[in-house]
């Protein structure tokens, strides 16, 4: 309890507005619904269209016997994977609550569990994305003969997939990824070239479609483009990126009125807040994901309490960004927990809710601890369950890009 300031302190309430731009990845995927009592890992079947097998179209004359093409699809098969995740709140005792707290302490806490749920989820997906896109572009990428024909001139076609863990040992490994920081060329960073280049890689080489519909908007409908989800940093730098200045309308002013998030016509570009930051220690080589915030736990600090950018996040020497064609994955819509265990109170579906059903800390005529239950009611907690699913149907259309981050403004060209 001696996280939260009371009253009798003197303190005044005051709600530091969190940033609310935690990316909805939700908008960009297709959805598919779970089946029940069908196990715990089920696959979509995915018709593939016919591949086009000639350039050139020449027939028979037409008396003689015509040939024939037949036309036949295949199917294959793309995993489906759900996971549960709890969100709690600390224990709040009547007390406190009674003598000391902030009036409205526990529902405050509640807003961030639901906050809390909006960034896992997202994170899921995008976790989902990142570990089975088959291909990882580098920026301004060195040759190298190590991963064997898979790579080539900065991209690697073959890049390990599947599910990622926590330990950050499986698929794209931070071993994996070390090695593919070295081989990140110079100057790196996320030019438009770069952008155009991976455009055409993911359109040309991977064979990805488009956007058909204007679904999603940022600066422009998705209609017939690709998709670019970037950090707010990266996209401040398109402002003075080379390509950018030497094309832009000489009429345009490139501080007041630069760069609007559109990149020829081709590529649509949304930001998303804490993205993929990988740390490399430059003593050692080895390879972190630093926690994006910390609070300061230092009592003799004046920012004492405060949550704030962890330093090592922002140390962070590579990012990662996503160029996206239409739909790469679908998000798998779970359903209810089962009948049985529903009508009893049993819910996945995130909402929150206050409970006293718990064990808390009492002492016995010894004066040691003992645990009993909560039966007086005197202390509360905030319960939440989510449920979230993902299945990689077509992560062909992703191509995610590693490259170096910058930061500093060179000279506008007028």
């Amino acid at each position: 309890m001696q996280l939260y300031n009371a009253l009798p302190m003197w303190f005044h309430e005051k709600d530091v507005k969190f940033r609310k731009r935690h990316g909805s990845w939700m908008k960009m995927f297709g959805k598919v619904a779970w089946d029940q009592n069908h196990g715990t890992i089920q696959n979509q079947i995915i018709q593939e269209p016919p591949p086009i097998l000639r350039q050139h179209a020449y027939g028979s004359p037409i008396c003689d016997v015509p040939k024939m093409d037949i036309t036949q699809t295949r199917e294959r098969l793309a995993p489906m994977y759900l996971v549960r995740h709890k969100f709690r709140s600390p224990a709040f005792c009547w007390c406190a609550s009674f003598n000391m707290f902030i009036k409205g302490k526990i529902s405050k806490n509640l807003e961030f569990v639901l906050r809390d749920q909006q960034i896992y989820q997202n994170l899921f997906l995008r976790s989902g994305l990142f570990h089975h896109s088959p291909t990882l572009m580098l920026a301004d990428g060195l040759d190298s003969t190590a991963f064997g024909s898979g790579y080539s001139a900065g991209v690697h076609y073959t890049t390990p997939v599947g599910q990622g863990n926590e330990a950050g040992t499986a698929t794209k490994s931070l071993e994996y990824l070390a090695t593919m920081a070295t081989l990140v060329g110079n100057p790196g960073n996320l030019s438009m070239r770069t952008v155009l280049r991976a455009t055409n890689i993911l359109s040309e080489d991977i064979g990805a479609v488009p956007y058909q519909e204007g679904s999603i908007k940022e600066n422009h409908p998705l209609d017939e483009k690709y998709l670019l989800i970037t950090s707010p940093e990266t996209y401040d730098q398109f402002a003075d990126d080379p390509l950018y200045k030497e094309n832009r309308p000489s009429d345009e002013d490139a501080i007041r009125h630069g760069f609007h998030g559109l990149i020829r016509d081709r590529v649509t570009v949304t930001l998303m807040t804490e993205p993929l930051r990988l740390y490399v220690d430059p003593a050692t080589g080895a390879a972190s994901w630093p926690e994006p915030q910390v609070i300061i736990e230092d009592p003799l600090h004046p920012q004492f309490g405060q949550t704030i950018p962890n330093p090592r996040y922002r140390a962070a020497q590579y990012e990662f960004s996503i160029l996206m064609g239409d739909k790469p994955a679908d998000i798998v819509d779970v359903g209810a927990p089962p009948s049985e265990f529903a009508k009893e109170g049993m819910e996945w579906n995130g909402r929150p809710y206050i409970t006293d059903e718990f064990l808390v800390e009492c002492l016995d005529s010894l004066g040691a601890v003992q645990k009993e239950f909560n039966t007086e009611h005197e202390w509360l907690k905030i319960y939440s369950t989510i449920t979230a699913g993902f299945s990689p149907s077509n992560p062909r259309n992703a191509l995610v890009i590693m490259h170096k981050r910058k930061r500093d403004i060179s000279t506008f060209l007028w």
